[in-house]
C-alpha cells in the first residue's frame, strides 16, 4: 500500500507538470557521464566480487541506458553500461532474460524502419517467429552447453528447451519454478471465484494464500510468515487478479494497452532520452510480468506512467 500511495504522489506531480519532465530528461555533461559509469561499475564490482545481487532496479536501467548510447553511436559507454548484467548473467533470472531479450530486439529494430517501410518490419518480424518456431530449440542447446552447471540462467534456458520439446514432466525438478507458478495461479483463481465479493474486489493488497501444496521450498523460506501466509504471487495477472479481482483485470488491461499503443511509435521515431525512458517502461512492466512484486516499487515506473497517460505532453522528437 505504501509503494502504491508513494507512487501515485508521484504520478500526479509528474502529470501536471511539464517542468519536471524537463528537468528528468536533460542529458548528462561528458564528466556527469563519467561519474555515473563509474559509480554503476563500482557497485557492480563489489556485488560481483561479495556475490550478491544488484538491486533489479540498477540491472534494467543500465540494459535501457546502454540501448540508449548504442543508438547514438557511444559504443564504448554502452559497452560500460552493460557490465552490470553481464556481472550477473550467471545468477540472472528468468524476468532479466527477457528484458534482455526486449532490448536487443529495439537495439535491432530501431533507426532501421520507418513508416515507409513498415511492412518490412512485420515481414521480419514473422520471419523471426517462423525462425524461432523451427529451430529456437537447437539454438537453445548449444547456448546451455556453453553455462556452468551451477547457474541459475542456465537452469532457466533448460526450463524453456524443455517446454519447447515438448518434454514436460511438471514433476521434474528442472520445472520446479514454472509448476510453482502454476500452482499459484490454480490457487488464485479458486479464491477469486470464491464468491462475487472476491471476484469483484479481490483479497486487497495484505491478501495471502495457504502453501503447504507448493513444492518449491524457496518460496515458502522467502515468505515472512511461512507456508501459513504466503503474500507473493510471481505471475502478473494473476498477482493482480488475487489483490483487486475485477479491478486487477482493468489495470492489467490497461498496461498491456499502453504497451502496444507506443511500441511502433518507439521504433519509428528519433532517438531522444525521453524515448529511452518510455522503453524503460517496457521493460519495467515486462520484468514483472514473471516477478509481479517489483512492478509498484520502482519510482521511475510511476513518473514515465504519468507521462505516457498524458498524451498531450508526449513528445517523440
Amino acid at each position: 500500500m505504501i509503494y502504491i500511495l508513494f507512487g501515485y504522489f508521484l504520478y500526479r506531480i509528474f502529470y501536471s507538470n511539464q517542468k519536471l519532465l524537463d528537468e528528468i530528461t536533460v542529458e548528462l555533461t561528458l564528466p556527469q557521464e563519467h561519474y555515473f559509469v563509474i559509480s554503476i561499475l563500482f557497485l557492480s564490482g563489489v556485488a560481483f566480487v561479495l556475490n550478491i545481487d544488484l538491486p533489479s532496479f540498477t540491472v534494467v536501467f543500465t540494459l535501457v541506458y546502454a540501448l540508449y548510447h548504442y543508438n547514438k553511436k557511444n559504443y564504448g559507454l554502452m559497452f560500460l553500461y552493460s557490465l552490470p548484467f553481464f556481472f550477473q548473467i550467471l545468477k540472472s533470472n528468468r524476468a532479466l532474460l527477457l528484458v534482455f531479450i526486449l532490448v536487443l530486439f529495439f537495439a535491432f529494430v530501431q533507426k532501421r524502419f520507418s513508416k515507409k517501410n513498415s511492412n518490412d518490419f512485420l515481414l521480419i518480424i514473422v520471419v523471426f517467429l517462423l525462425l524461432s518456431f523451427f529451430f529456437l530449440d537447437d539454438v537453445l542447446k548449444v547456448i546451455i552447453s556453453y553455462f556452468p552447471e551451477n547457474s541459475a540462467l542456465k537452469d532457466r534456458l533448460v526450463q524453456v528447451y524443455l517446454l519447447l520439446k515438448g518434454n514436460i514432466d511438471w514433476n521434474s525438478p528442472a520445472l520446479l519454478s514454472l509448476s510453482q507458478r502454476i500452482d499459484e495461479a490454480k490457487v488464485v483463481i479458486a479464491y477469486w471465484c470464491l464468491n462475487p465479493f472476491n471476484f469483484l474486489f479481490g483479497g486487497g493488497m495484505g491478501a495471502t494464500i495457504e502453501g503447504f501444496s507448493f513444492k518449491d521450498i524457496g518460496v515458502a523460506d522467502s515468505a515472512l510468515l511461512g507456508k501459513t501466509a504466503i503474500h507473493n504471487i510471481h505471475l502478473l495477472p494473476f498477482s493482480l487478479i488475487f489483490r483487486y479481482g475485477v479491478i486487477g483485470i482493468g489495470l492489467f488491461l490497461i498496461l498491456i494497452y499502453n504497451l502496444f499503443k507506443y511500441l511502433f511509435r518507439i521504433i519509428l521515431s528519433e532517438q531522444s532520452l525521453f524515448k529511452t525512458l518510455i522503453v524503460f517502461q517496457f521493460c519495467w512492466i515486462l520484468y514483472s510480468f514473471p516477478a509481479a512484486s517489483y512492478l509498484w516499487t520502482c519510482p521511475l515506473f510511476w513518473i514515465t506512467l504519468a507521462y505516457v497517460s498524458n498524451e498531450k505532453r508526449i513528445n517523440f522528437s
